[in-house]
Parts: structure tokens; sequence; C-alpha cells
């Protein structure tokens, strides 16, 4: 999962398009550790380095006092709420009542937990 920012203005010298930095303009509400990346002078991308928490609110906004490359001031906003949903049964089978059932009944039980991830 990534988070993508887009600016109307530029944002990102040349420089730092490319590169990954931990001085992210995000501002993730409670913190999530992770990466953004440039992409261009007007976009990023946030990449968490952890799966988000369950059942779990999240506030996405901008850094205070964000600049642009010039020195001005961004003039941007952002307050967002991500909210994660929480562990709970997704799909069950059998669906429906069977008369005909073998002596040894299966029974598959899908949950919604976040897949894994290899980091």
């Amino acid at each position: 999962m990534t988070f993508e920012l887009r600016f109307d203005n530029i944002m990102a010298s040349p420089g730092e398009v490319g590169v990954a930095t931990t001085n992210s303009p995000l501002v993730i509400t409670p913190s999530i550790p992770g990466v953004f990346t440039w992409l261009s002078q007007r976009s990023g991308v946030f990449t968490p380095a952890e799966l988000l928490a369950m059942d779990t609110r999240y506030e996405l906004t901008l850094r205070p006092r964000l600049e642009q490359p010039n020195g001005q001031p961004a003039n941007v906003k952002l307050h967002q709420i991500l909210k994660t949903p929480s562990f709970s049964l997704a799909a069950w089978l059998p669906q429906r009542a069977n008369t005909n059932a073998t002596s040894e009944p299966e029974i598959k039980l899908v949950f919604n937990p976040p897949p894994s991830r290899r980091l």
C-alpha cells in the first residue's frame, strides 16, 4: 500500500525526485514508519514500512510550515481520515445446511487479517 500526494505547484527540487527520504510532507497519526519518494516535482508516494493496524483510525495531514523549493510557503491543506476494518469473519463454507453431509464435515472460515508482506 502507498499513499500518493499530488500538488498543483512545484514542491520538490529536481535533485529530490526519485530519492527516498524519511522527511515526508505527509504526516500520519498515529505514526507509521516508512519512506517518502518524490516521483516528480509535484507528486510523490509514502510507502509504509509495515502493515496498517486493524481497527485503527488514521489522520492524514501535511507537515506544518511546508515550503516549496524556493522557500515560499506551500499554502496547501490536507485532512483525511482513514479507518481500517476490525478483525472479522469474511466468509465461511458451507454457506447453507446440507442434509447429505459426510460423517466428517469440513468447515472453512476466512478472516480478514491483512495479507503477509515481506519487507
